[in-house]
């Protein structure tokens, strides 16, 4: 996470961004065969939703953005502060907010990947939240109860962020002191989750010194992906080796995993965690919005060419953090502070199409009625697959498990299934070997029925309304009337075991007076309105 490291901000249409994304690819995309050898996407993006600034509609539409764009990671920070508040005691709001985040990324088909930063006052003696703790052992208990928490729903956890800078090891680096910090979470971690995917804490730049050093303190068999942050400030990742410093090059990469190589992990890989340009039009290093727009093409075109042994690159970030047009930490997203997209935005989503071909997932309709639920669910293979395995499933709202709702090889593409959802349903494809882009969700409107008896009445005399909303039973149902151009509520019923409901208005006036009953929603249902019947009061 960017803090003072590093834009003439420039307007461009999305067709521009389109263009500079063709002119940086100078070598065709890899077969979908070459591309296989990866064993998950490599798009990627850093975001911070457990930020106090995000609300639930931001997190939603930044998982959205990330979804649409074709990226597969979300890389984010989880404050161990924040949690553990007190030894032993954690927060259940930071719990249930992480808990909307983990779902949402992983119902739109995104790994989350955690970021465990930040020490709480108990552990360091108060001396701020970016000072490692006193007792590295401190940390053991909140990285057990968090990898224990999302067995089997997070894989991938970073420990620190950045320990090589001062900025978060103050008052200064000391690989040691990190090391047995890191020596503390893997073993948690991996008590809690064999199959947890320990990354150690982004390297600023290649920094070779420093990982030396880890490896010297005995860091080779505490981690399971070396964890990379590269900024190369203005310049793009195919700027010559010369004569630029090694550390914020490309081409520096190579120096890096020849360290590692030559510490016996020939086998393990790197994990960018963050990368990125910043358009603001202070600091250092800006570029304007279409350059930034051909850089993210162009690395990731050279991770495909030149990188097999680099696991994931998460692009900082997904949204500016900010207004201020000369405040850099405000000018790295690829979408603007408003949700409007930067020219990088497409660029980046042209390539996870073309350099990480997928089948896609859709629906030709995203609302159905619950007696009229026919809809259909498609799943896109690129072209060029031949024979495929197709699973299509569903989880319907309320339910913990998927559920097969069409498993086929097939040649023709889309493959399609008919579907009849009896509630909001999400579904998911499975085609082995690739992920499949977002789920889609189907809401389901309930049927929602109104009868009233008698509709004619005199003063002072009453009228029944009846009906039935199906499938929502304990659900609200709101009886209002018109008055003027408004609608007013007048009664409250839950809806019973048997879907029905009853309210009883006496009717003090005569006149003509129209009612309708309202449905405000569930998670499960959608909203909705009944017909508007008349009671004559005369």
């Amino acid at each position: 996470m960017r803090r003072g490291r590093l834009g003439l901000r420039s307007l461009v249409l999305p067709a521009l961004a389109h263009l500079l994304f063709l002119s940086s690819l100078a070598i065709l995309a890899p077969s979908a065969e070459a591309a296989d050898l990866r064993p998950h996407s490599p798009f990627g993006v850093a975001a911070h939703p457990m930020w106090g600034s995000r609300s639930r509609a931001d997190i939603d539409a930044e998982l959205d953005a990330i979804a649409g764009a074709g990226g597969r990671i979300i890389r984010f920070d989880v404050g161990w502060a924040s949690f553990e508040y007190e030894k032993g005691r954690f927060s259940s709001y930071f719990e249930d907010r992480l808990d909307y985040i983990v779902e949402g990324a992983l119902n739109r088909e995104i790994e989350p990947q955690l970021v465990i930063l930040s020490t709480p006052a108990w552990a360091n003696g108060g001396k701020g939240l970016r000072y490692p703790p006193t007792d590295p052992d401190d940390i053991s208990g909140f990285i057990y109860n968090l990898v224990d928490r999302y067995r089997g729903r997070v894989r991938y956890f970073e420990i620190w962020n950045e320990p090589d800078v001062a900025a978060y090891w103050p008052p200064g680096p000391n690989a040691g002191q990190y090391m047995s910090l890191l020596r503390v979470a893997y073993t948690a971690a991996k008590r809690a989750n064999p199959n947890a995917v320990v990354i150690s804490g982004g390297l600023v730049g290649n920094d070779t010194s420093y990982l030396q050093s880890m490896y010297d303190a005995g860091a080779r068999d505490y981690f399971d992906r070396l964890g990379l942050h590269l900024y190369s400030g203005g310049n793009g990742p195919y700027e010559p080796e010369q004569p630029y410093n090694a550390r914020w090059n490309y081409y520096g990469i190579d120096d890096l995993k020849a360290v590692m190589d030559a510490n016996g992990d020939r086998d393990k890989h790197i994990w960018m965690s963050e990368f990125g340009w910043q358009t603001s039009t202070g600091g250092l290093w800006p570029v304007s919005e279409a350059v930034q727009a051909q850089y993210v093409g162009q690395a990731y075109q050279r991770l495909f060419e030149d990188f097999p042994y680099i696991d994931a690159m998460c692009l900082y970030d997904v949204r500016d953090d900010g207004t201020n047009p000369a405040n850099p930490e405000h000018r790295f997203g690829f979408l603007r502070h408003n949700y409007s997209r930067k020219p990088a935005y497409y660029t980046y989503l042209g390539s996870s199409r073309e350099l990480w071909p997928s089948p896609r997932l859709s629906a030709n309709k995203v609302t159905v009625g619950y007696l009229q639920n026919q809809a259909g669910v498609y799943v896109t293979l690129p072209s060029g697959w031949g024979e495929s395995s197709v699973t299509i499933q569903s989880l319907g709202c309320g339910l913990t498990s998927w559920t097969d709702v069409l498993s086929t090889t097939s040649t023709q593409t889309p493959v399609s299934a008919a579907v009849r959802p009896v509630r909001t349903t999400l579904y998911r494809a499975l085609v082995p070997g690739r992920e499949v882009g977002q789920a889609v969700r189907i809401r389901v409107r309930p049927y929602l029925r109104v009868d009233v008896r008698p509709a004619v009445v005199r003063p002072r005399t009453a009228s029944t309304f009846t009906g039935r909303l199906l499938r929502a039973p304990g659900a609200l149902a709101v009886l209002q009337r018109k008055s003027g151009r408004r609608w007013v509520n007048v009664r409250l019923d839950r809806v019973d075991r048997d879907s029905k409901y009853a309210f009883a208005v006496r009717h003090l006036r005569r006149g003509r007076f129209y009612y309708r009953v309202r449905f405000s929603g569930t998670a499960a249902f959608e909203p909705v309105t009944s017909r508007i019947v008349c009671v004559l009061v005369r």
